[in-house]
């Protein structure tokens, strides 16, 4: 079955498409801004941290590096959130990683909230904790 649609529908969902484009870009410049002055600022301390959250590239373990060995090697695949300061005056907080293999956990939604529990909890001693992340 085919489905005629007229020429000026495709007009106006090319408009549309690009309007939303348009308000994507304009949201992701001043988010970038906003990143940028928090990493430029000098508020941060050690009581008050600014850091960047990452879930890495999954990563399959063993690492092997012969192709005929991996066709015959069961593999598990491990997890990686890592958490790093944003900005010159984060030297203090250091970068922090929470690692976990598929046996105990995906990567869900569910998964991804404790993993920034745990982190939460390990900086138990911080005042104040501002997350940037990104689309994940």
């Amino acid at each position: 079955m085919i489905i005629f649609i007229p020429k000026t529908t495709w007009t106006w969902i090319n408009a549309i498409s690009a309007k939303k484009w348009n308000v994507h870009i304009k949201k992701a410049k001043e988010a970038r801004r906003k990143y940028r002055e928090d990493a430029d600022s000098t508020e941060w301390t050690t009581s008050n941290i600014c850091v960047s959250a990452d879930l890495q590239k999954v990563i399959m373990l063993p690492r092997i590096d012969t192709f005929k060995q991996v066709l015959f090697t069961q593999r598990i695949i491990a997890f990686n959130e890592s958490f790093v300061g944003v900005g010159k005056n984060q030297k203090s907080v250091g970068p922090a990683a929470v690692i976990w293999h598929e046996a105990l956990a995906g990567r869900k939604k569910e998964e991804i909230c404790s993993v920034l529990h745990k982190y939460l909890l390990s900086q138990r001693d911080v005042l104040t904790i501002k997350i940037w992340l990104d689309n994940c």
